[in-house]
C-alpha cells in the first residue's frame, strides 16, 4: 500500500511539473522575461521537490509507525 501511494505521488509530481512547463512556455519573448521565468521556475522546482520529499516522509512515517 505504501508503494502505491508513493507511485501515485510521483505521477502527481510529474503532472504538476509538466503543467508548469506548459504554463511558462507561453510567456515572454524578451531577455528580462526569460530571466524572471527562469528564477520563478527554480523556486517552483525547489518548492515542489521539498513538498514531494516531505510527503514521501509522511507516507513512510504513517506506514511504518
Amino acid at each position: 500500500m505504501m508503494l502505491d501511494k508513493i507511485y501515485l505521488l510521483a505521477y502527481l509530481f510529474i503532472i504538476i511539473a509538466l503543467g508548469r512547463v506548459v504554463a511558462t512556455s507561453w510567456l515572454g519573448d524578451d531577455a528580462s522575461a526569460e530571466r524572471s521565468i527562469s528564477r520563478k521556475d527554480r523556486i517552483f522546482a525547489v518548492a515542489l521537490l521539498v513538498a514531494y520529499f516531505v510527503t514521501n516522509i509522511a507516507i513512510a512515517w504513517d506506514t511504518l509507525a
